[in-house]
């Protein structure tokens, strides 16, 4: 009767231990299902996840027309995305795809109007155009600004235009006035002699600007005749710089004026220049540009102090 009792207890004790360990292994084989919502993508496959543990991130991503898939997020909102690498499930829930909208790209192309050429450049809709740096160059003229039409009435403001469909941009130059400028330090008269036609402005370096009446260039009068004679007196030696400005000045003297510096490129109508100094009173003129002067038949350029010619 006492081995009957004891083998009874062992059963009952193996019974309860077998329903705590099914307990158990129910729990260890807790399950949830993660549903992803593509909104309005492709759709994505449910998948079921032991409790505490990863899911992982579904491969293909969902994909939508017009749109980049961007990440997969908690909440309908879209406030916190879902880490793949360290998010672990806990309970039946839902993934919510982020998307970008493509954006349409276009192109602004830039019309230099005989400028130097400047590279298209692709932007998306509802962007700004950087601009162009550096700006166009166009040899005797200087550049005004980019303009919506070929007409040049609106200018484009890079700032706050926006790009909205493919655009071209068109520069708008004004012509230089040709300009020829001289520094000098010396002090009494400095005299300068001129020739052309219409007129010309001497801005001395001191008190204002004077305009003149040109003479055409006639070679028998150019050494005596006043009207192409022209002097301002300095009372010191400080340095400054002569400004001439015209559009037809064709002859230039600047005889032992102490000249340190003399810029004629952008008079491209010079056919004649004289910057020479005397001997004991030289000039120090160390570069000379001519490259642009193409009319040039005569130069006079002896006693200075030349590195360069060109």
């Amino acid at each position: 009767m006492k081995n009957f009792f004891v083998s009874n207890l062992i059963i009952a004790a193996l019974c309860v231990s077998a329903a705590f360990t099914s307990c158990n292994k129910d729990d260890d084989d807790k399950t949830f299902t993660v549903t992803f919502n593509s909104k309005d993508g492709s759709s994505v496959e449910a998948k079921t996840v032991k409790e505490g543990e990863k899911v992982t991130k579904p491969s293909p991503d969902p994909t939508r027309d017009g749109y980049t898939f961007a990440a997969w997020y908690k909440e309908e909102g879209l406030v916190n995305e879902w880490n793949f690498a360290t998010d672990v499930v806990t309970a039946n829930i839902t993934l919510y795809a982020k998307w970008v909208e493509n954006r349409k790209a276009f192109t602004v192309t830039f019309d230099s109007n005989g400028g130097s050429a400047v590279e298209a450049k692709t932007v998306e809709e509802g962007e700004k155009v950087t601009k162009p740096s550096p700006d166009p160059t166009m040899d005797g003229y200087t550049f005004e600004g980019w303009y919506r039409e070929e007409g040049l009435t609106t200018e484009w403001k890079f700032d706050t235009d926006v790009v909205t469909a493919n655009i071209k941009l068109y520069a708008k130059w004004t012509k230089d006035i040709p300009k020829m400028t001289m520094t000098t330090a010396k002090s009494g008269e400095v005299l300068i002699r001129l020739a052309g036609s219409g007129t010309a402005t001497i801005d001395w370096g001191a008190g204002a600007p004077v305009s003149v009446e040109l003479a055409e260039y006639i070679e028998s009068n150019w050494g005596t005749a006043a009207e192409y004679r022209f002097t301002h007196d300095y009372s010191s030696t400080s340095e400054r710089t002569i400004t001439i400005t015209g559009e037809n000045i064709t002859h230039l003297y600047s005889y032992i004026n102490q000249l340190t510096a003399l810029d004629v490129s952008r008079n491209t109508a010079l056919t004649y220049l004289l910057c020479s100094g005397a001997y004991g009173n030289h000039g120090q003129i160390k570069n000379l540009d001519l490259s642009k002067n193409t009319k040039l038949i005569k130069l006079y350029c002896a006693n200075n102090q030349l590195n360069s010619l060109c």
